[in-house]
Parts: structure tokens; sequence; C-alpha cells
């Protein structure tokens, strides 16, 4: 692997771990009965979350989205 490789990974995983991040935080909110903010300031990133029946959209500014989907027992 180069370096040039190791480093597009390694923003990958901080990428991913961010939007899991701002998935929890919403999640958490929702389990604790308050609306989900509907924007997220983390590192240098704004991540729009929006969330439809029993899902969470986490959007990034480059479009790329990832949902959770959560149930309530």
């Amino acid at each position: 692997m180069s370096l040039r490789q190791f480093k597009a990974h390694q923003v990958q995983r901080r990428c991913a771990a961010t939007e899991y991040a701002v998935m929890a935080m919403a999640a958490n909110r929702l389990a604790n009965e308050q609306p989900p903010q509907a924007q997220w300031q983390l590192q240098r990133e704004t991540y729009q979350v929006v969330t439809k029946k029993q899902a969470i959209y986490v959007t990034n500014k480059a479009g790329e989205r990832v949902a959770l989907q959560w149930y309530c027992y």
C-alpha cells in the first residue's frame, strides 16, 4: 500500500466514524424524545440529518448519504 492510498484510507475511515457519530447523536435525541437536529457540525464537515418513519438519513456536503434503521420497543 502506498502512502497516498494509506492517507486516502485514513480519511475514509475518519469520515465513516464521523457519520456514525452523527447517527448515534441523532438516535440518542430520538430516544430521549427530542427532535433530531437538522444539521450537525463535526470537524470541518456539516451533516444534514433527516428522519423518516424509522430511519435516520445523514447526508454530507458531497451528497453522500448513509442511513440507520431504528426501532422502538
